[in-house]
């Protein structure tokens, strides 16, 4: 390793120190990479969405016989020389240990408790995926165009300092935030595992009306698609013996004033086994797009049944990677419908999930990163008694206060 770091001025303090590169993205936000395969990684990962819209830091650089020093008003970052990205630690300003480095990589993990007097906390970007340009899209490359060939030790410290609302907006800024939803989507939903026709799901609509109640969200479960085909709950074909004119009949429950989800399944498609496959990827963009043309508002991605979609890696929850791309097609869909028309914006591309993690109302194991971008998430089938009820109110706050899910509903 080089006496003399490399620096590299701009937006982002960032110094290289032979395979380490260290980059100030904030006062209360560092990172710490080695170098991959390809180099050191500035594009967009699955999991870290923002790598360059970041202020620059007041820094300086000293260095001992053992190490590099860079010191900041509120840390100093410390890198032993001749050593790994591992090795690298960060004291508070009178040299009191803020991080080091304990091995752990997964990006299942739970967030900090905002009662804690949070001074530091860290993740990797492990493994880190490259999404293409095109996204969750057919593009004709193998995995369409995601690049899995540049991980390396990518580590993010987070030191507030202590204010956990700095925590939450660094973590957010850094790994994206979920879209905004609409009044309406924070209004009643009806739900239930029902099969509804045309005819009984409009007058369900009435019944609320004529008493004086408002209805914002219905939900139609999985009996909207054709089941002769022997599949159970997957497909996207219409069931046109309950719902002759779905086009007619979704039209009717917006001019009631009433949005629609629809329940999907997914079942992978055959022969494939990555969810990025192109004949995953084109039959899961085309279908869902073509029931969205129809009106439906929302998709619900549900795992809740044995079958669910493949992933794009091992490490990457079946579950969140679903709600990626559901809310991608969704988006897609959007913005194609305006393209064109200066004066107009795309809807919000809003779904339904359920909460990577928390299983039948409990919570298993903490939600994947990237989960909490994904608007609306559920904590999935319940019982009904006293006991699943306190289990759902325990579950849905501690979704929001350590997983970091912005709108989370209870099976209540």
């Amino acid at each position: 390793m080089s006496d003399n770091p490399t620096t590299e001025r701009g937006e982002i303090n960032s110094l290289t120190y032979g395979d380490i590169r260290v980059q100030l993205l904030s006062d209360t936000l560092v990172r710490i990479e080695q170098k991959g395969p390809k180099g050191f990684e500035d594009r967009a990962s699955y999991i870290v969405y923002n790598r360059d819209n970041w202020t620059t830091v007041t820094y300086t650089q000293e260095q001992t016989s053992d190490e590099y020093v860079i010191k900041t008003q509120n840390y100093i970052v410390r890198i032993p020389k001749n050593s790994t990205a591992e090795s690298v630690y960060v004291t508070t300003p009178t040299n009191k240990l803020l991080y080091k480095y304990d091995g752990n990589t997964e990006t299942n993990v739970y967030l900090p408790s905002p009662s804690e007097e949070l001074k530091s906390w860290y993740f990797t970007d492990s493994p880190r995926i490259i999404p293409s340009s095109a996204g969750y899209s057919v593009n004709g490359e193998p995995l369409s165009g995601w690049d899995f060939d540049n991980d390396s030790i990518d580590i993010f410290v987070f030191l507030p300092g202590g204010d956990y609302k700095q925590f939450t907006k660094d973590y957010t800024r850094l790994t994206g935030e979920s879209e905004m939803v609409t009044l309406q989507t924070l209004g009643y939903w009806d739900s239930r595992y029902y099969e509804y026709t045309a005819e009984s799901a409009l007058q369900q609509i009435n019944d609320y009306l004529d008493r004086g109640y408002s209805i914002d969200v219905l939900v139609i479960d999985t009996d909207w698609r054709d089941h002769t085909t022997g599949l159970n709950g997957v497909g996207y074909d219409v069931n046109t013996d309950l719902f002759p004119d779905m086009a007619g009949f979704l039209k009717e429950c917006h001019d009631k004033g009433v949005n629609v989800c629809f329940n999907d399944h997914p079942e992978p498609v055959s022969g494939t086994t990555n969810g990025l496959d192109e004949a995953e990827v084109d039959y899961r963009s085309k279908k869902l797009k073509m029931i969205l043309s129809l009106g439906i508002d929302y998709w619900w991605y549900d795992r809740n049944w044995p079958t669910c979609l493949n992933s794009a890696d091992p490490s990457i929850s079946v579950y969140a990677f679903g709600m990626y791309a559901y809310q991608f097609i969704t988006q897609e869909y959007f913005e194609a419908e305006v393209q064109g028309k200066e004066e107009e914006y795309a809807r919000r591309a809003l779904i339904m999930g359920n909460v990577d993690g928390c299983l039948h109302g409990k919570w298993n194991y903490a939600s994947d990163i990237s989960a909490h971008r994904y608007s609306i998430q559920w904590t999935g089938d319940i019982t009904c008694d006293s006991n699943a009820l306190a289990q759902e109110i325990y579950a849905s706050i501690f979704g929001g206060a350590e997983v970091g899910i912005p709108y989370m509903s209870s099976d209540i």
